[in-house]
């Protein structure tokens, strides 16, 4: 079973190949963009879906291209419409509670109608407690939010995310896994623009440590990858996480993708990637990782692994 305290499910390829955050950005934790997450009173809105659009549009760009920047966030698989027809129903589970009592529970695409509520639920549940960000404040600094919430936003586009919902007739959402299938010729990036942030500066530091390129070496066009998991914090101890995580199987195996990729940032998690025969790709120590973003000594974990899965 993994754990919200210690796990974080980060898209790596999605924050440093799409998003795309360039040049070094402020020096210092205090950078001049700093504010409180709920603050509303920023003299400047950092996202201008319009001004973004008509940008994009001034660029030679090809008809795949337009689509997908049109449809979904700059994704160019499509998901098809005549298998497993949105929003899916994918696999339920049952869970014991504090009490011994079974309780049921539903993984299921994430409809539009709720995108906004889960953007918001993600940030609620990982942004504020994970490790990673929780050292580098990322919760505290509202340009930062939304610069993750954005990418959220773009990605639900895709149709490819799911979230665990209780089977109880509520349709409660209680942990969230953010899915969307990579291609090397992804346009994403001319979504985001160029925002220098200090926090999300020291996050592509680290993920560039990483330098593992999961198209070449699993030999394949596209496979899927995630942008983060997210569980409430009153269900943390029913497996939720591990269940969303073996979705994924069928969920590939549906689709036709041959290949899961993710971080792992925990002895928790890696414990749940070898209970499901994730391969190893790529290990980096915290103790490396220390030497160059010293923000990150608070975290005890011992190691980061991007490992993958293969369907054949």
């Amino acid at each position: 079973m993994l754990n919200r305290q210690v796990i974080t499910l980060i898209g790596v390829v999605v924050l440093i190949n799409l998003l795309q955050v360039k040049g070094n950005g402020p020096q210092h934790p205090n950078d001049a963009s700093s504010s409180s997450a709920n603050s509303n009173s920023s003299s400047h809105r950092w996202f201008d879906v319009a001004g973004v659009f008509r940008n994009v549009f001034k660029l030679p760009v090809s008809v795949i291209e337009a689509e997908a920047i049109k449809e979904r966030g700059g994704l160019v698989w499509k998901r098809p419409t005549n298998i497993a027809q949105f929003p899916h129903t994918w696999h339920t589970f049952k869970a014991k509670n504090a009490s011994g009592e079974e309780v049921e529970f539903v993984i299921k695409d994430i409809p539009r109608s709720r995108f906004n509520q889960v953007v918001d639920l993600m940030a609620l549940y990982t942004l504020k407690t994970d490790p990673i960000y929780n050292a580098l404040d990322i919760w505290t600094n509202a340009d930062a939010v939304n610069i993750f919430k954005n990418e959220w936003t773009l990605i639900l586009k895709q149709k490819m995310s799911v979230a665990c919902f209780t089977n109880d007739g509520s349709d409660t959402i209680v942990g969230i896994s953010i899915l969307n299938v990579l291609r090397k010729d992804d346009v994403m990036f001319k979504l985001i623009p160029d925002y220098p942030n200090y926090r999300i500066n020291r996050l592509e530091q680290l993920y560039r440590r990483i330098k593992f390129d999961t198209f070449e070496h699993y030999k394949v066009d596209e496979f899927l990858g995630s942008a983060g998991i997210g569980i409430h914090p009153t269900y943390e101890h029913f497996g939720i996480d591990l269940e969303l995580l073996r979705s994924r199987e069928g969920i590939c195996r549906t689709f036709g993708l041959a290949v899961t990729s993710t971080l792992f940032t925990s002895p928790a998690s890696n414990t749940a990637a070898n209970q499901l025969q994730f391969n190893i790709d790529k290990t980096l120590s915290y103790n490396d990782i220390r030497k160059v973003i010293p923000e990150f000594t608070s975290i005890t974990n011992p190691r980061i692994t991007l490992r993958s899965k293969e369907f054949k």
